[in-house]
């Protein structure tokens, strides 16, 4: 445990670099909007302090019984209907500007925060294609693709939702701050510095209860997963069922760990505000009386200086009503401190990769602890080899840097280098849309026909197969065109694809390559010849059909048996033992439970 002093300069500094970088990626990024935004939101404050000023005028007028010249009239403002009706058509006017001047800034914060939240998503995306790796989350429950997903829709919003309190709440707040206090250390600098103290002292409150709210917003997404399963199986019971559930059943089913602590943090992450609000507003309500002991204690002992109070306590009530919306809106921004961190995390992480070592041309592959008899103790990969991988994950962009780690146990900059050199082809693979065939392919003849002739004859296939569904080169690969192939044409363009990018190492899924040779199996064969092959599926029976001569039983965490293919039929059963115990997939989240509609 670190020393609490450590503690807290750890914490300031990771809020910093996180401000720091929601200002250079939000706020600067928007920098005209974010301008147009604040010059909007000041001219309604402007507007809405005139009023005041316009009422605060008239009662003086009133006070004093005091004539108003203007365009060469008199007003008397104890007997003058027409000034009444003047100043209060002004006083209206000014408050329709305030209140459209704080539309229009609202308005324009949700615009330009959706904007923003789109390009967050737009950008998580984009760099999730070009990586093999997915920096682990905060949340275990989260598969990498549940991982990415919750990033690319939910943290991307978080994102949006900060960038618009920081414009609507936060960044006004501070300056109104910064504007008002010059002017209450003019008018009494002794009281005004008591009272930033007493702030100062409210903040050293209102720092654990953001601390608290951001860990209740943690809390209520690791265990979203497990308290949607609840509300799931439920349904589900009542749906299947024939007779109604009894009350005590349901009541069970809710009085569970997972499910209380996840309502416990929601409320917890809702009170975040509140409660801050509540720390404001007993400050603001010490400040008030302090003020009135002080100054209203002068005021007993000289006799005047009651103007004085009153503009005092109208210049420190409107200040101390901004610093109760910053600290609401530091609170509300905090919430969603864990969300921002995470996607910060994954854009640092993508955005500079290790550099991979040398090229991997060979393997060796050893188990780390045999738990299948008779394992070999070790035999190596190279470019020619097919090994058929036996376990439960499904393959894609994700999962492969797991399953890469647990066959071969490298260092991590082999690991890199060995992704580096790898690519995949799952059964669900998919044509680049938005290519044209000529670009995915990399094919650079001036013509189709010459085209696809230097890159079959380059790969060892006649140009004149028979069989092969070659389109032309410069048609753009669509959606339409993708779901109207048939799997085999569709799975071998994408094998197509994958062989043009002279990768050695080819991860491919067993029901893929099964589809494949049922109709271009000399193709595919070919094809293959020129990598490093590993085979990935499930079933033992399966094994050898693919021209596999090795054998790799994986669990989730390390490779557990090796051997031939005899070697795999003879201990079937000890395999399937292994890989029955196992789940499907990754650990995908069953559910989730979201708020998209809380108040901000």
């Amino acid at each position: 445990m670190l020393p609490p002093a450590k503690k807290l300069v750890t914490q300031l500094r990771r809020y910093a670099r996180i401000v720091g970088w929601v200002y250079r990626d939000s706020l600067r990024r928007f920098w005209r909007e974010t301008l147009m935004l604040l010059a909007m939101r000041f001219c309604g404050i402007q507007f809405f302090v005139a009023t005041f000023g316009v009422v605060g005028y008239y009662a003086h007028l009133l006070e004093n019984n005091q004539t108003l010249e203007f365009v060469g009239r008199s007003f008397q403002p104890r007997e003058s209907l027409t000034l009444l009706l003047l100043l209060s058509c002004l006083a209206l006017c000014a408050l329709v500007a305030a209140a459209v001047c704080t539309y229009l800034a609202n308005r324009g914060a949700l615009k330009t925060s959706l904007r923003y939240e789109t390009f967050c998503s737009k950008r998580l995306i984009a760099l999730a294609s070009r990586t093999d790796i997915v920096p682990p989350g905060k949340n275990p429950t989260l598969s990498k693709r549940k991982y990415l997903l919750t990033m690319a829709r939910s943290y991307a919003r978080e994102c949006g939702r900060v960038y618009r309190m920081l414009v609507g709440n936060v960044i006004p707040s501070l300056i109104v701050l910064l504007i008002i206090a010059p002017l209450l250390l003019y008018l009494n600098p002794l009281l005004s510095l008591l009272i930033v103290a007493l702030l100062t002292l409210s903040l050293a409150i209102h720092y654990p209860l953001n601390i608290r709210g951001a860990h209740h917003s943690l809390t209520r997404e690791k265990t979203a997963g497990e308290a949607a399963l609840t509300y799931r199986d439920l349904l589900a019971q009542a749906e299947h069922q024939s007779l109604p559930l009894k009350q005590q059943t349901i009541e069970e089913r809710f009085d569970n760990h997972s499910l209380r602590s996840n309502l416990h943090a929601y409320m917890g992450r809702l009170l975040a505000q509140h409660n801050s609000q509540l720390v404001s507003d007993v400050f603001i309500a010490v400040s008030v009386v302090l003020i009135l002991i002080v100054l209203g204690g002068n005021i007993l002992m000289q006799g005047t200086g009651w103007s004085a109070l009153i503009v005092y306590l109208l210049a420190l009530r409107f200040g101390l009503t901004h610093f109760k919306a910053l600290m609401a809106g530091v609170a509300g921004v905090n919430r969603f401190y864990h969300q921002v961190d995470q996607y910060l995390t994954f854009v640092e992480f993508v955005g500079q990769p290790h550099p991979p070592t040398a090229a991997v041309d060979a393997l060796t592959l050893t188990p780390e602890s045999p738990s299948i008899e008779a394992s070999m103790s070790q035999c190596e990969v190279h470019v020619g080899s097919r090994v058929a991988v036996l376990c439960t994950t499904s393959l894609n962009r994700f999962t492969l840097v797991g399953l890469a780690r647990s066959l071969t146990r490298l260092p991590e900059g082999e690991l890199a280098s060995l992704l580096a050199g790898s690519t995949f082809l799952s059964e669900d693979a998919h044509l680049p849309v938005g290519y044209t065939w000529r670009e995915a392919m990399g094919i650079t003849g001036e013509h189709d026909g010459q085209g696809w002739q230097a890159f079959l004859e380059e790969r060892g296939l006649a140009a004149t197969e028979p069989d092969l569904p070659l389109p032309a080169l410069d048609t753009p690969i669509t959606e339409a065109i993708q779901s109207e192939m048939p799997a085999a044409d569709r799975l071998l363009l994408a094998l197509l694809i994958v062989a043009c990018r002279g990768k050695a190492w080819l991860w491919i899924e067993a029901r893929a390559l099964s589809c494949l040779n049922e109709q271009y199996e000399a193709v595919v064969d070919k094809l293959l010849s020129r990598h490093a092959v590993l085979v990935l599926g499930e079933k033992v029976d399966h094994v050898g059909r693919q021209g596999e001569t090795v054998v790799a039983v994986l669990d989730d965490a390390a490779l557990v048996g090796l051997g031939d293919v005899t070697w795999a039929q003879t201990h079937r059963e000890q395999i399937e033992a292994v890989l029955g115990v196992k789940s499907k997939g990754d650990g995908t989240l069953v559910g989730s439970l979201e708020d998209d509609d809380e108040t901000e």
